[in-house]
Formats: structure tokens, C-alpha cells, sequence
């Protein structure tokens, strides 16, 4: 199996006219030259600025042409894949337990005789929140490619541990290029809530995170679920997730995990949320986000200028629609990593730029008081015209 991270923005340009179709300049707010390392297929990285401009899923973005268990100590089980196994890095044990945290080692034999280590520091665990509705459970573990006919796994446990199967197949991973973010960090403590509470500001909306890996300078043990929300301005806040914080050194187990994970954002605010419980808050004293590199590759022509647009209003949003090159069906072909690179330039405020018409305020939106005081003068003039009339009808 392949699997693939890698992203790219696939964009070009094939003839003027077929540009002019799908962008109008004047409805893009910035753009960026493009300084050129070479001709035919370019690839470009976007920069913070740019992303700044962007909306989240960047469809305002064009680049154009001038557009067995041993007590008390741990149980162990042998994996037979049979003679025709083949290659493998990847297993999950299946259990049905639900709290637990154990330390895993994996070897591999061709004989069951000798053996050799493949991982030793590997960890899985689960545990449940009843009152947060919360549940996480992580048993799959990644170890050196291997051919071995046979796996051994040694679950650290003091007591017995359920294991109803294992899961064992061979994962090739393409991994993205990422990019690194250093967000502003503060930490603050809620006594009454009992939590530490970290707050990320990235200076701007549009870069895209997943990931943020925590420094901390304590080395006392502990255990901490940690729950992770994002912002745009700061107020209203949209849950990401939930992982668990820990460092633990002892005799039967040693490791430690700073790194949370999430569904990519690209909020200029997170917030993590670290539930202390009745023990001492944890000191934080920084934090690194991760984002995938994004790139733009396009056909480049000798001798012609490159702008990079972007930042649209949404009120031209409707008016732009996906583009259709033959560069999206080229481009598996093409071996992206030996593609010339090319550069961006400052931030310029695009020239042809026209601000969408505003929007027309109905008339009684531009006067709200109108309407309610008509009203108002109808009843008191029928209220009046009643009164007359039961004065009459009295005479």
C-alpha cells in the first residue's frame, strides 16, 4: 500500500484568451511577481504573506502569465506470517481493553531461535473520559522494514493483557514537506477548572497547521489529556481534538510525547486545554506548529513576467471557476523534486484591483425607525378617530 502526502496546487496557462476567461485582474486585491530560476515546468513555494491573502482553501489563487505472560513482568506473543510473508513495517494489536498504557518491544526470527530487536520503545494506550464523553486508543505501532517469517511482541504489564490479534502489512509513506511556524505562547492557570490553558498566536490567519510539538522545562512524570481549539478572532472558539501529554521514566516504561495532532487549520489562534486534575501544573515555555509546504507548479514560457494573484473578496467568489489544464493530468508524470524552483517577490497592490460595488441597503434598512413609526402614527391617529366616534354615538 502507498500512501501519498504530498500536496501540491496544480495551476497553468495554455493560451491568453483561456486565462482572460477564468481571471479578471481587477478582482484580485494583491499580487507577487515571480522571479523565474528556469523555463518550463516551475515550482514554486507560497510564503506567510501570501497565505494571509488567501482564503482557507485557496481557490483564490492563480499564478498567470502577466498575467505468553510472564507475571509481573510482560506477555509475550509470536506472530507466524508464513513462508511467503514478505515485507513488512507496520502492525496493530487488536484488544478489546479500554484503559491501559503499555510498553511494546517487537523482534523478528527467521528460526525462532535467534532474534533480533526491531523496536524497543514502542507504546500503545487507550483510556476513556466518561464525563467528557472522551475516548483515545492508539495500538498501532511502525518498526524497520523487515522480512522476518516470524514477529514476537513483548507487552510490558504487571498483569495479564488481552490481545485477540494482531494486524501486520507493510506501509510506504511518501511524507510531505513540511514547514515550521513559531507562534507567540503564553501560558495561564484556572485554579477553580483545574487546567492549564496555552495560547498560540500565529500573527495572522491562512497558515496551514496539524501539528504542534510543545517545550517544556519540567522533568517531574506525568500523564495529561490535552484538548486543542482553534480561532480566528480570538472570541468563538471550534474544537480540533483531543491527545494525551506525558513523560514517563520508570523501570517498566520510558518515553514521552510533546506533539499534538489535529485536523489541519489555518486559524491565527489555538488554544490547548491541559487537564491537571488534582497534580501540579506542567511548566510550558514555547511551542513549534507544522504545516505542509504548499507549491504552485505551472508552465513558465522564456522571456515573459510572472505574477502570483491572490486575496479575492468573497463577494467575487461566485464569478471564478476552477481552471482546465493539461498540466493536471501531466503532472504525476512529472518528477517534481528535480523541478527548477522560483521565488517570490513583495507584497504589491494590484494595479487593475476594482473594489466590488457595495451592496444596496434596502430603504427600510437605512432607516430601521421608519416603518415602526408609521406604524405608531396609524394607531394613534385610529385610536383617535375611535374615541371621536364613541363620543357621538354617547351625544
Amino acid at each position: 500500500m502507498r500512501i501519498i502526502r504530498t500536496f501540491f496546487i496544480i495551476t497553468g496557462l495554455a493560451f491568453a484568451a483561456i486565462v482572460w476567461a477564468a481571471f479578471s485582474p481587477s478582482q484580485w486585491q494583491y499580487r507577487k511577481a515571480i522571479v523565474l530560476q528556469g523555463t518550463g515546468y516551475i515550482r514554486l513555494n507560497l510564503d506567510a504573506e501570501a497565505f494571509a491573502g488567501l482564503q482557507p482553501d485557496l481557490r483564490d489563487l492563480l499564478a498567470v502569465f502577466d498575467n505468553a505472560y510472564t507475571p509481573g513482568q510482560f506477555q509475550s506473543l509470536v506472530v507466524d506470517l508464513g513462508e511467503n510473508g514478505g515485507a513488512h513495517n507496520w502492525l496493530s494489536i487488536l484488544t478489546p481493553e479500554r484503559e491501559f498504557q503499555k510498553q511494546v518491544e517487537i523482534s523478528g526470527s527467521h528460526d525462532r531461535m535467534s532474534w533480533q530487536v526491531l523496536k524497543s520503545d514502542g507504546y500503545i494506550f487507550a483510556h476513556a473520559e466518561p464525563r467528557r464523553n472522551f475516548f483515545a486508543k492508539e495500538t498501532a505501532l511502525t518498526y524497520p522494514q523487515a522480512t522476518f517469517r516470524y514477529l514476537k511482541l513483548k507487552v510490558f504489564s504487571d498483569a495479564p493483557f488481552t490481545v485477540n490479534g494482531v494486524e501486520v502489512t507493510e506501509r510506504v509513506a511518501e511524507s510531505a514537506k513540511e514547514v515550521t511556524f513559531t507562534p507567540e505562547f503564553s501560558q495561564t492557570e484556572d485554579a477553580t477548572a483545574q487546567t492549564s490553558i496555552l495560547a498560540l498566536d500565529f500573527g495572522q490567519s491562512g497558515l496551514p497547521t496539524h501539528a504542534v510539538k510543545l517545550v517544556s522545562d519540567t522533568t517531574v512524570n506525568f500523564d495529561r489529556l490535552a484538548e486543542i481549539f482553534a480561532s480566528d478572532d480570538g472570541a468563538s472558539w471550534r474544537a480540533l481534538g483531543s491527545a494525551y501529554l506525558f513523560r514517563i521514566t520508570q523501570p517498566k516504561f520510558t518515553g514521552a510525547n510533546f506533539t499534538l495532532r489535529y485536523p489541519e487549520t489555518a486559524s491565527r489562534y489555538l488554544r490547548i486545554v491541559i487537564l491537571n486534575g488534582d497534580d501540579q501544573p506542567i511548566s510550558f515555555i514555547a511551542a513549534v506548529a507544522t504545516g505542509t509546504l504548499r507549491s504552485v507548479v505551472f508552465n513558465a514560457s522564456p522571456d515573459q513576467p510572472y505574477f502570483l494573484y491572490y486575496g479575492i473578496p468573497p463577494a467575487y467568489l461566485a464569478q471564478v471557476r476552477y481552471p482546465n489544464y493539461d498540466l493536471e493530468r501531466i503532472f504525476p508524470y512529472l518528477e517534481v523534486s528535480q523541478i527548477p524552483g522560483a521565488t517570490l517577490g513583495p507584497q504589491q497592490t494590484n494595479p487593475a484591483y476594482v473594489a466590488p460595488a457595495l451592496p444596496v441597503v434596502p430603504f427600510t434598512e437605512r432607516y430601521p425607525w421608519l416603518l415602526p413609526g408609521v406604524l405608531v402614527i396609524v394607531a394613534l391617529a385610529l385610536l383617535g378617530f375611535i374615541l371621536r366616534f364613541v363620543k357621538q354615538v354617547k351625544r
